[in-house]
């Protein structure tokens, strides 16, 4: 049973297994104005600004997760050209449940094979496992979907009607997938008899994770690897001027939030796996621009301890880094910041009234 976080009252979520024996883990055209000329090199001529008006939003967020469509699917069906050959069966790994089953059902996006059944959350838990399940084929495991209720998604402890026994939570474990970014948790309950005695009965329920974006995945193995000159000019010159990002997924802090919590407690840490994350800060102009950051409750301090001008291949000097490290009440530690922000001049000469900046968070020694 999987916990889809969703912004509704309902939605859908996935039953991972229940087992009967105990599981292994395993252009609207703006002329540039003379004095904005000198900028040529950092804009491309394709992408002047676009006017407010016209601009379109990104949107950052999750999208909200819908109820299914009430109808007949069949055109979703995966066909078998021929039948599964004798001694296959289905074993399927989380991060398969979870990418190619549970967020396509949720897209009503085509199934690998359609041959779950779809459960409601208030039946799961007026029922007795047993009840739930047929023994055709000696099976030890069966796998579903189940329609969520609000009423029973945060509860580690979930009674079964009529007082026939209760779904406890025993322990969870989170699930990344290729590239290692944390997609999901899977949650183990274990169920109990009335009289609170352990019985052979195991539930696996995959829970989303609530910040990982599926529509945005790149294919398995690549990774965001970027120079600063690109960081610059495809994303942050185009942040400022609101043309559309090569990918928009990344979070929007503002700078005092982000400056005054703890790195690892930051939720910049979702935006993406890996050692290192990239997000937009949201400048603010009444604040000086600051050498040392308290952190909120003394928990330590951003010291910035360099700055330097950033060049494109060509020699021009298109923005400027400045790094940070963070201090605990113990010392320098290994939480390292690189703010990317364009000139001043930029703005004036643009009429830009929002500040941006581009920030990388990561752990480790500097790469440039």
């Amino acid at each position: 049973m999987v916990l889809i976080q969703n912004y509704e009252d309902l939605h859908w979520s996935f039953l991972h297994q229940i087992s009967k024996n105990r599981v292994k883990e395993d252009e609207v055209k703006n002329p540039v104005k003379e004095d904005r000329h000198k900028w040529d090199y950092l804009i491309p001529a394709s992408e002047n600004r676009v006017e407010e008006e016209d601009r379109v939003e990104e949107d950052y967020s999750i999208p909200v997760l819908k109820n299914p469509v009430e109808e007949d699917r069949e055109e979703d069906h995966y066909e078998l050209d021929n039948p599964i050959p004798v001694g296959f069966q289905f074993l399927p790994t989380n991060e398969e449940l979870i990418t190619e089953y549970l967020i396509n059902k949720i897209l009503h996006n085509p199934l690998p094979f359609w041959d779950f059944s779809e459960v409601e959350e208030a039946v799961l838990y007026s029922t007795h496992p047993k009840s739930l399940v047929d023994f055709v084929n000696g099976e030890q495991k069966w796998y579903f979907y189940i329609h969520k209720d609000k009423n029973f998604s945060n509860n580690t402890i979930r009674k079964v009607g009529d007082d026939l026994g209760f779904w406890s939570l025993k322990w969870y474990e989170k699930i990344h997938d290729a590239k290692g970014n944390k997609v999901a948790f899977n949650n183990h309950f274990v169920f109990f008899s009335k009289r609170r005695k352990k019985t052979h009965w195991k539930m696996d329920e995959l829970q989303l994770h609530y910040y990982y974006d599926w529509h945005n995945q790149p294919p398995v193995g690549f990774r965001f690897l970027r120079t600063p000159e690109e960081l610059v000019k495809q994303y942050l010159v185009k942040k400022v001027l609101g043309n559309p990002l090569p990918v928009s997924d990344f979070l929007e802090v503002e700078e005092a939030e982000f400056y005054t919590t703890p790195p690892m407690s930051s939720a910049v840490h979702f935006c993406s796996g890996e050692r290192e994350w990239y997000f937009f800060i949201h400048k603010d102009n009444n604040i000086p621009n600051n050498p040392i950051w308290d952190v909120g409750n003394n928990a330590g301090s951003w010291k910035l301890r360099k700055t330097r001008q950033i060049f494109d291949t060509m020699g021009n000097k298109i923005a400027f880094k400045f790094y940070f490290v963070y201090y605990s009440k113990l010392g320098k530690t290994h939480w390292k910041m690189d703010e990317f922000r364009l000139p001043a001049e930029f703005y004036k000469d643009f009429k830009v009234k929002d500040e941006w900046a581009m920030g990388r968070l990561r752990r480790g020694r500097e790469y440039f």
